[in-house]
């Protein structure tokens, strides 16, 4: 597709359009392609210059964000505009994505790891494997993204979730949503007897020493986003199983 110079609105349709908005489009989260947000580690293919699918200027320790232009971060500023835990599933050896589930399906054998307490979960019948996750739903730069948090991503997404809790109307003591607050997202080296690896760590935005706020236009926008998020995350909640799940269309 080629992309034509913008020149604005012609002047006849300006205000018509004001008056018409968002008439015809859709804002329902699975009719929307939502990018992948991904932290590069050392093995990441997309840090790889001699491979295929190498991404220019990715490093290990940086952000990828597929589909978004630039691809690569070293850093995200962001509101959160939900979370949900499932577990996703894949054919053996990671060949291609099933579904998403709620909860575990029955015919799923647990094992667990005698030195880290990590768990695995096969499904009995075809030995797909479902993997622990917890969808963070991100708006950067006015458009939602997810980050898909496993392993020890999780710890950084329950830190979220405690910090979130904490924040309360100064008021009122109610709890204040999730799109009230900008966040940044970095990352920092970990490692342990297993290996080296690459985890995320939050923080707010702090400008001439004082805490910076989502402006009415962001805080609105992020609403619009979670109400939306919401409304597309209801059937596989209702259904705890990956079979009627609209779910979101990764780019």
């Amino acid at each position: 597709m080629v992309n034509p110079e913008d020149n604005g609105l012609p002047a006849e349709l300006e205000q018509l359009t004001e008056q018409d908005s968002g008439m015809g489009v859709s804002d329902q989260f699975a009719d929307m392609l939502t990018p992948i947000v991904s932290v590069l580690q050392t093995n990441s293919p997309q840090c790889d210059v001699r491979g295929a699918d190498y991404v220019d200027n990715a490093e290990p320790g940086m952000f990828w964000l597929r589909g978004s232009d630039p691809p690569i971060r070293e850093s995200l500023d962001v509101i959160c505009c939900g979370m949900l835990h499932t577990f996703t599933e894949w054919l053996p050896a990671r060949q291609g994505y099933v579904g998403r589930h709620a909860d575990l399906p029955d015919d799923v054998q647990i094992t667990t790891d005698s030195s880290s307490g990590r768990r695995s979960y096969v499904r009995t019948g075809n030995k797909n494997v479902l993997e622990d996750t917890r969808e963070l739903y991100l708006a950067i730069d006015g458009t939602l993204h997810m980050l898909p948090a496993t392993s020890t991503k999780h710890t950084f997404v329950r830190a979220l979730e405690t910090f979130f809790n904490q924040q309360r109307n100064p008021k009122t003591g109610s709890v204040l949503p999730s799109f009230a607050h900008r966040l940044r997202l970095t990352t920092v080296p970990r490692n342990n007897a297993k290996g080296r690896w690459f985890d995320i760590k939050f923080e707010t935005i702090v400008q001439d020493g004082r805490r910076v706020w989502p402006s009415l236009t962001q805080y609105q926008e992020a609403k619009k986003l979670t109400e939306s998020v919401e409304r597309g995350l209801q059937p596989l909640l209702a259904s705890g199983s990956a079979a009627s799940i609209p779910g979101p269309k990764a780019a």
